[in-house]
């Protein structure tokens, strides 16, 4: 995720924070890839250009860059992109994109300009974009484990690493080295009213769990050596992770007042579209999560979640434009 320069406590002159307009796309796009190259690529983390050059390939062709822009133009519920310009140059030196999602609020990505420093764009990003979460649920973000100048930052707004560190070890880049990420997690001061209805619990789930939620999402980190070389349980991918939680985001959208209902990952999805929505969150936020957490299972999960989501559209309750914006939603940068 995060690939922040080290910012100052310089108070910031001649900038502007707006939200994102299609417009931006392009140099939204290319700032990720310059942050990027900037944090990433060297000794430490063993990234090369070439990974980079790889990994970015696709996304300035036109398809990708008008889906971008579409993107901003129309974002989904709960999402907003801010952009830090120079008022003078209107040149766009930061970006920031948070997340209001039914578990947790996401920081789900902050960069600024690697030649910008001390000038505190990175914090006004971020309170522009904190400003439209949900202040009773928790925010978290996955930076790179090692990435001590973005940790710095994230901790001066109030940002902590979990105890013990949830960590993430992403996909291996065409070199074969990766990016190893740990949360951090800026914690609600207002606390939600709990629903005492157990049937329409909407409380802790097992992806909230430590060891439950993918150990870790991107962006990345590493601890040590020996730590992150571990014994390896099963963890969950990110981008599984960001599958679960964009489909209850799309049917907590369409039925807003559905509430889970408990089930097994055994049990046929049947009954009214309330019901279904119900069984299929439930089991979404709680029953696949286990299965990497408790029983090390990966393939059996990612059957289960395949499953269930063909059920849904077999029902009627997705369309297939809403399951490919969700296979969308489940993979980037």
């Amino acid at each position: 995720m995060m690939a922040t320069s080290g910012e100052g406590f310089e108070q910031l002159t001649q900038i502007e924070v707006l939200p994102a307009t299609p417009e931006d796309a392009l140099p939204i796009r290319q700032l990720i890839k310059d942050s990027w190259l900037n944090t990433f690529v060297n000794e430490r983390t063993g990234i090369t250009k070439d990974d980079v050059e790889e990994l970015f390939k696709k996304g300035f062709t036109p398809a990708a860059l008008a889906d971008m822009a579409k993107a901003l133009a129309e974002p989904r519920e709960g999402v907003a992109n801010f952009v830090a310009k120079d008022a003078n140059t209107r040149a766009l030196i930061g970006y920031c994109r948070v997340r209001k999602m039914p578990v947790e609020n996401l920081l789900a990505g902050l960069h600024v300009a690697p030649h910008i420093k001390n000038r505190r764009v990175g914090t006004q990003l971020w309170e522009k974009g904190q400003g439209t979460l949900d202040p009773t649920k928790d925010t978290v973000l996955w930076v790179e484990v090692n990435n001590e100048d973005a940790k710095a930052v994230y901790r001066r707004w109030g940002f902590a690493e979990t105890d013990p560190p949830e960590l993430f070890e992403e996909e291996p880049m065409k070199s074969g080295a990766h990016r190893t990420m740990v949360k951090m997690i800026f914690k609600a001061k207002h606390a939600p009213t709990p629903d005492l209805d157990p049937s329409r619990a909407k409380l802790t789930t097992e992806l909230d769990k430590p060891g439950a939620s993918m150990r870790g999402v991107p962006d990345n980190g590493q601890e040590r050596e020996s730590r992150l070389r571990a014994p390896k349980e099963a963890t969950m991918p990110e981008s599984v992770r960001r599958k679960i939680l964009a489909t209850v985001q799309v049917l907590a959208d369409k039925h807003p007042d559905a509430g889970m209902l408990q089930t097994t990952l055994g049990a046929p999805l049947d009954g009214s579209v309330e019901e279904v929505v119900g069984q299929a969150c439930y089991l979404l936020l709680n029953e696949i999560p286990k299965l990497y957490r408790d029983d090390g299972n990966p393939k059996e999960a990612g059957e289960a979640l395949s499953k269930i989501v063909d059920r849904l559209c077999e029902l009627g309750i997705l369309s297939s434009d809403e399951r490919a914006k969700i296979d969308r939603d489940s993979v980037g940068h």
